[in-house]
């Protein structure tokens, strides 16, 4: 992606590749290449969807945006649905390294990251493609500690129910946020998602 996103990373050390014989391309560029190629492409989509709905979107508008031909796109993916599969993957990676190291204020960080990527997050919380998103965001190993931290009671047949509930819950309250042009702080939000699953757990 470009730079409508924070990676919170270093980044890596470029180790140089062997050269290889004349007329061989060397793999670092060639990946270099695909790279480039998907970031286009996923920039692309993220700028069509600030004002598109993803039900409208169109692999030739994809490819016009980024400049790049329906031949080139079908090297890398099926069709628009996939694409947005990759820049919601990729967010999801970068949020869950966001929150390996910031563990211990989890949720805040996630509000955090959230809203400082507006533009992705945008896209995410409204594309309305994966109806697992919720689920997938507080799976994630620290919020879901932090949950389970707040279940103190005997063991609940009903617990998974209730985990769902916080999940799609949650996930609510973060879409209208997002909408409302985050009307909030992070703190805030952060703290209104652990009032609502103390009293849930508590």
């Amino acid at each position: 992606m470009s730079n409508s996103s924070k990676t919170y990373q270093n980044k890596a050390p470029v180790i140089p590749e062997p050269s290889l014989a004349p007329g061989i391309p060397s793999p670092v560029k060639e990946n270099q290449r695909v790279r480039l190629t998907k970031a286009l492409l996923k920039d692309a989509l993220i700028d069509i969807l600030q004002t598109t709905p993803m039900q409208k979107v169109t692999i030739s508008a994809v490819c016009e945006r980024a400049g790049i031909n329906r031949t080139t796109f079908y090297k890398h993916y099926t069709d628009e649905i996939s694409l947005y599969y990759d820049v919601q993957n990729e967010v999801l990676d970068m949020l869950r390294n966001v929150l390996s190291v910031h563990g211990l204020d989890c949720l805040e960080i996630l509000f955090t990251f959230i809203k400082e990527n507006g533009k992705i997050s945008n896209v995410i919380f409204n594309a309305g493609i994966d109806n697992n998103l919720p689920q997938k965001i507080f799976s994630l190993p620290e919020i879901r500690e932090l949950i389970l931290q707040e279940y103190k009671g005997p063991a609940d047949p009903h617990f998974q129910q209730i985990f769902y509930f916080i999940c799609y819950g949650g996930y609510a309250l973060i879409k209208d946020w997002v909408n409302n042009d985050f009307n909030a702080t992070a703190s805030e939000m952060a703290d209104t998602i652990k009032y609502i699953v103390k009293k849930l757990l508590g």
